[in-house]
């Protein structure tokens, strides 16, 4: 909370992040058929954070990244974790049942290295 206000923390958009990309990094591993191959693990890089995700007052989130209440007239956001393979380019937005989109993080993801 600030200010009187839930606000989507910011730890949460970068687990997001890594999971979408690491998901994203071993789906390609078992599409290709080589399943024999250790995970690989991300490294994310962080350009902007340009706004908080404020949530809807009131409204509990559930496992799908929604809160609020479908239908009716209660506030709803949808979140979207999107990952380019091929360029490693990540981006974190929300969607309001009203029509807003907002963007909350943009970055770069890679291969993680020891």
């Amino acid at each position: 909370m600030i200010h009187g206000r839930a606000i989507y923390p910011a730890a949460a958009y970068l687990e997001a992040g890594a999971e979408a990309f690491d998901r994203a990094l071993n789906d390609s591993l078992t599409e290709g058929g080589d399943s024999s191959s250790s995970p690989l693990s991300a490294a994310l890089c962080v350009s902007a954070m340009p706004q908080p995700l404020v949530l809807p007052s009131g409204a509990p989130t559930d496992q799908s990244g929604q809160s609020g209440r479908s239908g009716g007239s209660e506030p709803s956001v949808t979140m979207r974790v999107s990952v380019s393979r091929a360029s490693g380019q990540l981006r974190i937005e929300s969607f309001t049942n009203t029509g807003v989109r907002r963007l909350h993080l943009v970055g770069r993801c890679r291969l993680a290295t020891e």
